[in-house]
């Protein structure tokens, strides 16, 4: 079973995908072939990430939602254990803790 930090990591990693890949492209697609699996397992990891770490926004379909608090701080714990891995993630301008609606 995934940890809370994986969790965490995953929902950033999808508010990561909200903002990057087209909203002309389904969004479950690439990011599927990024983690290499299947779409609908995609949408059922979205499904099943605990709302004291990610909140979607609107329906599955439908892009948007971000990463509570509890989700940031155990990220951020995560990575605080090396320095320069905190750094790296904190000055990346993509790696996002809330996405666009809609």
């Amino acid at each position: 079973r995934p940890s809370e930090i994986d969790w965490a990591i995953f929902g950033s990693l999808y508010c990561f995908a909200c903002h990057v890949v087209p909203k002309s492209i389904n969004i479950f697609l690439p990011l599927g072939k990024y983690l290499r699996v299947s779409e609908e397992n995609i949408k059922k990891f979205i499904k099943k990430i605990p709302e004291e770490i990610y909140r979607k926004s609107g329906t599955l379909d439908e892009r948007g939602g971000d990463l509570s608090l509890y989700g940031e701080e155990l990220i951020k714990d995560h990575f605080s254990k090396k320095n320069e891995d905190l750094e790296l993630f904190e000055l990346n301008p993509y790696l996002k803790f809330y996405s666009e609606i809609g």
